[in-house]
């Protein structure tokens, strides 16, 4: 399981360390799974890949049902961002929902940086000023 946490030089645990070994890898694999698997897909293949106990998908159109349907962590942080609309833009709100972190912490990161919104390659900029006991703590499995 993954539940270790990163700490800034000053020794204060982050969410950035959190975000790197264990959600970015897990999407980034469903990407590269979703771009060069052939269906039919392995059985346990996409369970495997969505941290679930057990579901099967034949197909592409399966493994997305499954990835909007799912009950584990990382299925659910997907839904919540298309919930949002998968935000070009994120705003405070878009972010503390979508990685279940408290709207507080995310609020004072983004004031820190003097942002009001972010694209998706400042969020690491963001979540490294978010500490690690703000993030309300889900298991994403490796």
């Amino acid at each position: 399981m993954c539940h270790e946490r990163g700490h800034t030089m000053t020794g204060t645990v982050t969410f950035l360390e959190q975000y790197r070994r264990c959600i970015r890898p897990r999407l980034e694999a469903i990407d590269i799974f979703l771009r060069t698997a052939k269906a039919p897909y392995a059985p346990g293949e996409a369970a495997a890949l969505l941290s679930l106990p057990c579901a099967e998908a034949a197909d592409k159109a399966g493994f997305l049902h499954l990835l909007f349907t799912g009950e584990s962590a990382l299925c659910r942080l997907v839904q919540r961002e298309a919930e949002r609309g998968a935000p070009v833009l994120y705003t405070p709100a878009d972010i503390a929902y979508i990685y279940n972190i408290q709207y507080e912490a995310v609020g004072r990161a983004c004031d820190d940086l003097h942002m009001r919104e972010a694209t998706a390659l400042l969020l690491p900029d963001i979540f490294a000023r978010i500490p690690a006991m703000a993030y309300i703590h889900i298991v994403y499995h490796k």
